[in-house]
């Protein structure tokens, strides 16, 4: 039988369990008053602190879990983040954490039983010894984790094969995903291969969480935004298929980049026989009016993080995606920290502020409430007119932050009353 000491074992000897790039810092820590089961260190080097639950998450783990967050807010590094992480997470049980705000994952023993037994691990391999396996592995399609039977894909159709069946997860996780795509599919030159093909395999060799994958970022005739482009192994074709041509190709062809919140695609670049020649690529922060203070300078002021300024960017992007498909009005300028993002010339729904670790929003939300969030200051002392503000700390909450924001505007849009 499984303990909570053995899946804390488990975590602490292979955290990729819990995402990639953490370092273990310690267990059983002690920090402002209570002991939290296991800290790691993220990449972007932020204290990543992991409550761990050896069976299925209950309605009382989400109230020990908020009144750890409650503490670690008013610390003195807001940059903290908290997981809740159990073998269960029952449907309604998500639906409330996802309401909160609460990072979780679930570890299932079938999946943690398959991914011992990959890494041939027979110490804990025997914690299971009594427990049939399930007969399930976990992959990972588009940027969603799900749950199938083994073999989910027909091998024959597949145009990617695992080397051989015990060759999953290899034993040195330090390469890139760049690299590990280039080490799955240095036999495929040429080939046409799907997304869904290529996560499946990553998955099956490195364990590799299909949301740190982005293959049009290695692309030879496609820019995203925010993406240094200096890396290129396919040729896109489509959204889900990609030719692989490996590096150093003499591609020939135009560069293409689709700014948000437009219709049509920019050509932004051209290849001619494996020769690069770049136009001037446009403003990524498309629609802010930067004449009283540029972005750059907000950064460089706030001493804004890597995380900080994609993050940032990240938020703007699939907002003003969102605005747009509902064909709604909207502008934004800078002020001394960060954004100010409006509805007409004279409504505000939100403040966007620049920090060095984080960025913090507060939305507008009248007399009214925004669930999810607690009252706040909008302008004057206890108006009332806001929520707390928001923390962005990771790519989860910038989806929050968007639906928040939607929910921000149609107050503000509708307010009546004076601010």
């Amino acid at each position: 039988m499984l303990h909570e000491k053995d899946l804390e074992d488990i975590i602490c000897k292979y955290p990729e369990l819990i995402e990639e790039g953490l370092v273990f810092k310690g267990r059983q820590v002690t920090l402002f008053g209570r002991r939290m089961d296991i800290l790691f260190e993220d990449n972007f080097n932020r204290k990543l602190i992991i409550e761990l639950k050896a069976g299925p998450i209950k309605d009382e783990h989400i109230g020990q879990i908020l009144s750890y967050e409650g503490m670690l807010l008013s610390a003195d590094d807001p940059s903290i983040r908290v997981m809740l992480v159990g073998t269960r997470v029952p449907p309604n049980i998500q639906r409330s954490l996802d309401h909160h705000g609460i990072a979780w994952k679930e570890i299932t023993h079938s999946f943690l039983r398959k991914f011992l037994e990959e890494k041939k691990d027979e110490h804990f391999i025997g914690l299971f010894e009594n427990e049939e396996l399930s007969g399930y592995s976990r992959i990972f399609k588009e940027d969603k984790e799900i749950l199938v039977t083994k073999n989910p894909l027909n091998p024959e159709s597949s145009s990617i094969k695992s080397e051989s069946p015990t060759n999953n997860f290899l034993k040195t996780p330090s390469l890139t995903i760049y690299e590990q795509i280039k080490s799955i599919l240095k036999d495929k030159i040429g080939s046409i291969v799907t997304f869904s093909q290529v996560i499946e395999e990553l998955f099956k060799k490195y364990g590799t969480n299909a949301s740190s994958i982005i293959l049009s970022d290695y692309c030879y005739n496609r820019i995203n935004w925010g993406i240094k482009f200096n890396k290129h192994i396919f040729e896109y074709l489509d959204r889900d298929t990609y030719k692989y041509l490996g590096e150093t190709y003499p591609f020939s062809g135009l560069i293409y980049a689709k700014p948000i919140g437009q219709n049509t695609e920019q050509v932004v670049g051209e290849w001619k026989n494996g020769v690069l020649m770049m136009n001037e690529i446009p403003n990524d922060w498309i629609g802010i009016d930067q004449s009283r203070y540029s972005l750059e300078q907000v950064f460089k002021q706030q001493k804004a993080t890597d995380f900080v300024n994609r993050a940032a960017l990240a938020f703007h992007n699939k907002l003003i995606q969102q605005l747009n498909q509902r064909g709604l009005t909207w502008s934004a300028r800078t002020h001394i920290r960060g954004i100010t993002y409006l509805c007409t010339s004279n409504k505000a729904f939100l403040w966007f502020n620049i920090n060095q670790q984080y960025i913090s929003i507060k939305f507008f939300t009248g007399n009214g409430n925004i669930e999810g969030l607690r009252k706040g200051t909008w302008v004057n002392k206890d108006d009332k007119l806001s929520s707390e503000p928001f923390k962005i700390v990771d790519n989860e909450s910038i989806g929050q932050a968007v639906n928040f924001s939607l929910k921000a505007y149609e107050i503000s849009v509708n307010w009546s009353g004076r601010i």
